[in-house]
């Protein structure tokens, strides 16, 4: 926007969406999002259409807000979720989709390992 290159060593997962800021037609991101919660415990989120894949390195899900006895419910180390029919994220699909489970953590994988993803 502002027209300036950006450094190949800077802005290790940024891309440039002005185009679609700025109303252009066909303009668009990128395809997947990932996400990642604010420490060093490698959970991770990857977002691709409608399905999320989830990654628990510490294979617990900890939430201080709700009941003490879900604090420490085990969750899977991965998790698959198909967003078109399960919005609320309730049922993991990982063992119904082996296809889809695999090729999302792949690509988790590799974006992790890579340390950026552009």
């Amino acid at each position: 926007m502002v027209g300036q290159a950006i450094p190949t060593d800077a802005c290790l997962d940024s891309l440039d969406v002005s185009g679609a800021l700025l109303g252009k037609p066909n303009a668009h991101g990128r395809d997947f999002l990932i996400e990642q919660d604010n420490g060093n415990s490698g959970n991770y989120g990857l977002r691709v259409g409608n399905w999320k894949l989830l990654r628990h390195d510490k294979k617990q899900a900890r939430n201080l807000k709700v009941e003490q006895q879900l604090a420490n419910t085990p969750v899977s180390h991965y998790q698959l979720f198909d967003l078109s029919n399960d919005p609320g994220e309730k049922h993991d699909v990982k063992d119904k989709f082996p296809e889809k489970t695999a090729a999302l953590t792949e690509q988790l994988t590799a974006a992790i390992a890579a340390g950026r993803t552009r």
